[in-house]
């Protein structure tokens, strides 16, 4: 009898093996587990259809979602005395309102610039009432298929770094810049620090 029980066992054992493993290669071969990629291949053609690449900063329009990378924000970022750089994560939005983040920004003459890592739940950023564009990271530029390894790029290369600055944390989405130089960055609690 605990022969038996042995191979019943080991039966089983095999079983999850095998399960996991189907499960794993069907997620992956039909175009991924979501949030690892910029999750372009599950978009609809409507949303495929405006998301266009940049020509210029002056042709960005606010029905689209203009692909960039970090050096053409980085030179874009020199135009103004004051900027502020939020790259959103659409499904965990950190900040809520966007509308009342481009209130704010105005109130302090400081440009906006919101950058989408991918386009998972691409509507719960677009869809809200605001007039600055919407950028996303241009992940075919750097000839990355990850989210977390073409943001770290984008990020390195809106700063100007070789690698990220001590002063930055690999989780900080807001960056404040001045005169297209780096000041701060961080999470929410920054914009309190932009206050005083």
């Amino acid at each position: 009898m605990k022969v038996r029980i042995n191979s019943i066992s080991k039966m089983k054992i095999k079983c999850v093996y095998l399960f996991v493993y189907l499960t794993f290669f069907s997620l992956t071969s039909c175009g991924g587990v979501l949030d690892l990629t910029n999750d372009y291949g599950v978009l609809t053609e409507d949303w495929k259809e405006i998301i266009v690449p940049l020509k210029s900063f002056e042709e960005v329009k606010r029905e689209q979602i203009t692909k960039i990378n970090g050096y053409q924000l980085k030179e874009e970022l020199k135009r103004y005395p004051k900027a502020l750089v939020y790259v959103i994560s659409n499904q965990r939005q950190e900040i809520v309102s966007l509308r009342e983040l481009e209130l704010q920004m105005y109130e302090r003459k400081c440009k906006l610039f919101l950058v989408m890592d991918g386009y998972l739940f691409v509507s719960s950023t677009f869809n809200q009432p605001v007039y600055s564009p919407i950028f996303s990271i241009d992940n075919g530029y750097y000839n990355k298929k990850y989210k977390s390894t073409y943001k770290r790029y984008f990020i390195n290369d809106m700063l100007g770094n070789a690698k990220l600055s001590s002063r930055v944390k690999k989780d900080d989405f807001l960056y404040y810049f001045e005169d297209g130089v780096l000041k701060k960055s961080g999470k929410y609690s920054l914009l309190n620090d932009l206050a005083k």
